[in-house]
Parts: structure tokens; C-alpha cells; sequence
């Protein structure tokens, strides 16, 4: 038997956690590859596939099998039993698997259909949370006697560092009965190396000795920053003679942990997105707030290059960018059509490949070639394959992709993009749902039928040498010094991605800022002669 191949994880097994809230997805795995299967327009033919397509079937069977075997076991149940007698994986090392890439484990027909116990819920699934130092959270679990006799239980957890469960030493369920158990969780942010970190495990029942049920859990922790743009001071005295002059930026940081900024000049705000005309019922996927950009000198192959990079703030923060994507179209030639589109997200599609390896980039593509492959696709689709867009791609460059935040940076270089006659960028921006529906997921910055003008050069732009970024210290202070460019309307606004987020559609978070600016008019002194 070889478990290696049994229970090993594939490369491209969808990971998690969910991508809006931290939840655990998957809940569980099942085998899916090289499977045999009907092949599709083939008759009588089977083929070997891959995929969810033909793992999902496993699970279903398991759920049929089941049904037949134990009729008066209520279908909530049933994913608890799943779940509850998984076969927990490790990797070819040893290690766990993550809860977040295999959730309970692997499918195990016979042990979830002999199951004595179910937890309610089947899986812990604790979201997010920040932690300054250390914290304390509640929440509860139902544990329900399935057999026909009493049971006396004994409870552990087997987390990883940073968790503390607190649970009771004895749980006594009468036959037939249900059980609620209080828990409380301790978090220490302090052993955190990382931003953010998964914590998960399993809290166990066993009873004597042996592992009756496990109960998935994880908890994404965030630690706390507070960085903060104190101030923008320009030495000059005026707007009028404020161009190449120096602009000093100071900020702050009392937060327990280091923090980030990123600056960038203001292109504009949004509003958020009222759904069906209440605001609290906005899912707020793809809810994009305010974009920028900033010309900056990049390295690529090693080859220095003047690269335009964009900045992108939702109002929601994201576990991660699977759920949307950024789109910056550009109109060259003033028809009101985008000629080129730079696309923050996955890059699969760009490839030949119907199953690439998860991976983010800046992908610069021909906008009509897009529309035309995608046209062309829709009028005869294959029964077997995937639209891809690989000929279309002008470039591909990295993105910069802040998970658990609200801020993405999408990058190209000057030299690749159409410019008009003035050799300006005439830009239109958007967040997409890569769900595809529902519509109202989708958010332009504006009315989404103007275009904007963004200026490459130093004439033009308000902001020029805007450094990559600013790392703040905890409880401590930094400064850095830009160029004040042409326009002395421009607006500076500052990122801050590990300061804190918020799912609330009433309240503000604190990852970004305008920057007030004031000027420095320079004091001459002057020294009489003895």
C-alpha cells in the first residue's frame, strides 16, 4: 500500500481559507486523481481526470452509503460524521497538513457511518481577529450521543503554538442526549513571527484512550499596527514655486507591531455600494474605496525600467485576492474603447495550461484580442477544455498582493503602454468578482463610464521618487522624502495594509489617509560683517 499516493495532497487541491471571511474551506478531501471517469461526448469511453469534479463524486457516495445505512440520523449530522472520523493527512515530511488545505482530512467511509459522536457546528471556523499582546474569545460546541448507551468523555486539543483551549476535563452525554460546552481560547500574538498567521488544529473526545471525534478549528490572527501619516512638510512657500521641491513625510507608529506604508498620489475616492438600496445589506465583495498611483523605478530581468504601479483599496479586507480582481483599461486613441488592460489576479488564464498552479501577477494584455478570443470562445465552446488568453499578453510583471487587507498594487511598465496624443494615460479603473455574479459585486472608481488622465511624467504628476514603501517601527517613528511634480492639486495617500480592517458598513478602517501637506517657506539668515 503505498500511503504517499493515497494521502498526499495534489499540487493544485484548492486551498483555503475562505477568501472574504477566514472561514475553513475545504471542509474535507477526497481522492481526486487520476480517476476514471465517463468521458464526456465519448460514449461508452472512460478517461482519467483530476479535480474537484471527481472528488466531490466520493463524497457524495459516502453520503449515499450513509443515508442507507443509518436512515434516522438527521441530515445536519451527517457533515459532522464527516468531518468528526476524517483521516487526518500529513505531508511526505510528517507534517499536518494545514486545516486550511484539508480541513477534517480525508474522507473515511466506514468511520463516519459507525460515528458515535457529532460536534455541532462540524467545524470550528473562528474567522479573523486582531491581537495587540494577548486575548481571550468564547464560543460554544454541542456534542450529541448517537449510540444506544452513555458515554463518558474526556476532551484535548492538539493546536498549534499561539492557542490556548480551555476545556473541561470530563463530558458526560446521556444516550440519546446533547451536550453544550463552553470554551474559551487564549491567543498570544506575541509568538507570531508573521503579519498574520493560521492558527488551527483539532479539538478531540476520546474515550478511554482512543479518538472517538475531532473538531476542526482555525483562527486567522492579525497583529496590530497603528501607523499613522503625521505630516507632509514641502520646502516651499507656495504652490507657485513648489515644483521640484522636497517633500518630508513623517509617521508614526504607537502599535505594538512594526507597520507598513505605502504613499501614492490620489487618483480618486468611491462610495460604497448600496445594494438593492440598503446600504447594511452590501456583501461588500469587490467594494472598491479609493485607487492611486506613482511612477517608480523597477528592476525586471535585470534590467531597470520606469514602471507605473497602481494602488488599489477596498473597503472590506479579503483573506485573500481569489474572490476579486483589479483591472486598469487603457483608451490610446481616444474611441472610448480600451485598447490595453492590465489585470491584478491569477495568472492562470494567461496560460496554455487548463490547470496552472495558483499564482498572482500584473498581466498587461491586448483589450481587443480579449474580446475577440473570449468572443470566439462563446460562439462554439469546447466540450472539453478552458477560455484562455495566452496570446493576448503584452507582459507580465509582479503584484503586489496584501492578503487580509484591502490593498492590492498592480504594476506596468511605461514603455509597454498606449498613451494619447499628448503621451498621457487616459485610464478607467475597476475591481471585479471573479465569481461572475451576482453584478453588483463589480465596482468602478467613478461612474465607471469616464475616463481619467494619469500623467507619467514629473510635469504632470503631483508626486515623484515615492519609495517602494516605509517600514514604521513599533511605538517608534519614521520620514521619508519625495519631489513635489507639476500639478500642486495632486494629493498624496497613504496605505497602511497592517493596520486594522473592518467588515462594518458604518465605520471606517484605518489602512489609508490622505496626507495634509504644508509648506516650509526657507529662512534666510543673514550675518552682518564685523
Amino acid at each position: 500500500e503505498r500511503r504517499d499516493l493515497i494521502d498526499t495532497l495534489a499540487s493544485f487541491s484548492s486551498q483555503g481559507p475562505r477568501s472574504f471571511d477566514s472561514f475553513i474551506k475545504p471542509e474535507i478531501v477526497a481522492p481526486g486523481v487520476n480517476i476514471i471517469s465517463a468521458s464526456a461526448g465519448g460514449g461508452d469511453k472512460g478517461q482519467g481526470a483530476n479535480g474537484t469534479s471527481m472528488s466531490a463524486p466520493h463524497v457524495s457516495g459516502v453520503v449515499a452509503l450513509m443515508r442507507q445505512y443509518r436512515p434516522q440520523i438527521e441530515a445536519s449530522m451527517i457533515k459532522s460524521m464527516l468531518l468528526a472520523n476524517a483521516e487526518v493527512l500529513s505531508n511526505p515530511a510528517g507534517n499536518r497538513y494545514p486545516i486550511a488545505q484539508q480541513g477534517g482530512g480525508r474522507v473515511d467511509a466506514y468511520q463516519a457511518a459507525t460515528a458515535q459522536v457529532v460536534f455541532q457546528p462540524a467545524a470550528l471556523s473562528l474567522g479573523r481577529t486582531i491581537v495587540a499582546h494577548r486575548k481571550r474569545i468564547a464560543t460554544q460546541v454541542t456534542i450529541h450521543n448517537t449510540t444506544d448507551r452513555d458515554l463518558s468523555l474526556t476532551m484535548r486539543s492538539n493546536v498549534l503554538p499561539g492557542l490556548t483551549l480551555n476545556l473541561p476535563d470530563e463530558v458526560n452525554v446521556a444516550v440519546g442526549q446533547s451536550r453544550e460546552i463552553d470554551l474559551t481560547i487564549d491567543i498570544d500574538g506575541r509568538s507570531m513571527a508573521e503579519f498574520y498567521t493560521n492558527l488551527d488544529g483539532f479539538i478531540e473526545l476520546l474515550e478511554a484512550d482512543k479518538v472517538v471525534a475531532r473538531l476542526p478549528l482555525l483562527l486567522g490572527v492579525k497583529k496590530l499596527a497603528r501607523v499613522d501619516a503625521v505630516s507632509g512638510s514641502i520646502h516651499a512657500s507656495s504652490a507657485e514655486d513648489s515644483y521640484r521641491a522636497l517633500i518630508d513625510v513623517e509617521l508614526h507608529n504607537p502599535g505594538p507591531s512594526d507597520g507598513k506604508a505605502l504613499l501614492f498620489e490620489l487618483i480618486g475616492n468611491d462610495e460604497r455600494k448600496v445594494v438593492y438600496g440598503d446600504p447594511s445589506r452590501s456583501d461588500g465583495i469587490c467594494d472598491l474605496q479609493s485607487a492611486g498611483y506613482r511612477i517608480r523605478d523597477m528592476k525586471i530581468n535585470d534590467r531597470k525600467v520606469k514602471a507605473i504601479q497602481f494602488a488599489v483599496k477596498l473597503y472590506y479586507p479579503l483573506t485573500s485576492w481569489d474572490t476579486c480582481e483589479v483591472s486598469v483599461q487603457f483608451d490610446g486613441n481616444g474611441d472610448g474603447i480600451a485598447d490595453q488592460e492590465l489585470i491584478g489576479g491569477g495568472v492562470a488564464p494567461f496560460t496554455s495550461s487548463c490547470r496552472s498552479p495558483r499564482a498572482f501577477g500584473s498581466i498587461l494584455a491586448d483589450a481587443a484580442l480579449l474580446r475577440t478570443l473570449r468572443r470566439d470562445y462563446e460562439k462554439q465552446p469546447p466540450i472539453m477544455g478552458c477560455l484562455r488568453y495566452p496570446q493576448a499578453v503584452v507582459s507580465f510583471l509582479p503584484l503586489d498582493v496584501y492578503d487580509h487587507s484591502t490593498l492590492m498594487v498592480v504594476s506596468a511598465t511605461l514603455d509597454d503602454l498606449v498613451k494619447d496624443r499628448s503621451g498621457d494615460l487616459q485610464v478607467k479603473l475597476a475591481v471585479t468578482s471573479k465569481e461572475g455574479v451576482p453584478p453588483h459585486r463589480d465596482d468602478y472608481l467613478g461612474d465607471g463610464n469616464s475616463w481619467q488622465t494619469v500623467y507619467p511624467n514629473m510635469d504632470g504628476a503631483g508626486f515623484w521618487q515615492i519609495p517602494d514603501h516605509v517600514i514604521v517601527p513599533q511605538g517608534g517613528k519614521a520620514r521619508t522624502t519625495l519631489i513635489r511634480g507639476g500639478n500642486p492639486l495632486a494629493q498624496l495617500i497613504a496605505y497602511f495594509p497592517y493596520n486594522a480592517s473592518t467588515f462594518s458598513h458604518i465605520r471606517q478602517d484605518h489602512q489609508s489617509r490622505v496626507v495634509d501637506i504644508d509648506y516650509l517657506p526657507m529662512t534666510v539668515v543673514r550675518r552682518d560683517r564685523p
